[in-house]
């Protein structure tokens, strides 16, 4: 007559679940605002001291970005231990992170390239110039390389391709920090 339903307890878990989908999420998004912020940062003190455009300190801004990523990567596993993380969503969590800072640093460059240092492209077809001439190259072979040279150093080509390659090492970086930091308990 009467049957006794067994309670559901996967609608439980499923309500956790997008809790727990919504904390990390916003945690991401904060770190992805941290690492832009972060790197941007860097940016301008690279620019005020001059080394903008010197050795490995060129790619700073980027290295701290990368950091940042995987520090936070680490920090979600840490901070929600009785959770599986799974390689796939904390790759998603990285992901996010590259967006956000991407975003962030892109909005950066337009604005260091229209306002903050507009001679910019200039700076790099005369360090190119020089760059060619310490190899040894004449005069023609120069000038052929800067005509290239500045075909690649347009504003918006700067800027699109800044973009793609944060979210590419961005996705490297998550897709590394996701295999180490993976915690597939259940």
């Amino acid at each position: 007559m009467f049957k006794i339903r067994q309670m559901d307890t996967n609608h439980f878990q499923d309500k956790t679940s997008v809790k727990n989908e919504i904390e990390i999420n916003s945690v991401a998004y904060r770190f992805g605002i941290i690492a832009a912020f972060s790197a941007v940062f860097v940016s301008i003190l690279l620019f005020i001291l001059n080394y903008e455009f010197h050795g490995l300190l060129k790619w700073m801004p980027i290295i701290v970005f990368l950091i940042i990523l995987l520090v936070a990567q680490k920090q979600i596993v840490k901070m929600n231990s009785s959770y599986a993380f799974s390689f796939g969503k904390l790759f998603k969590v990285g992901f996010i992170i590259s967006i956000i800072a991407a975003i962030g640093m892109l909005i950066y460059f337009n604005i260091y390239i229209q306002l903050i240092n507009p001679d910019f492209a200039d700076k790099i077809l005369e360090i190119s110039r020089t760059e060619m001439a310490k190899k040894g190259l004449n005069d023609e072979q120069i000038e052929k390389g800067i005509e290239m040279t500045h075909k690649f150093i347009s504003p918006t080509f700067m800027m699109v391709m800044s973009f793609i390659s944060s979210i590419l090492f961005g996705s490297i970086t998550s897709a590394i920090g996701a295999a180490i930091f993976k915690n597939e308990k259940v």
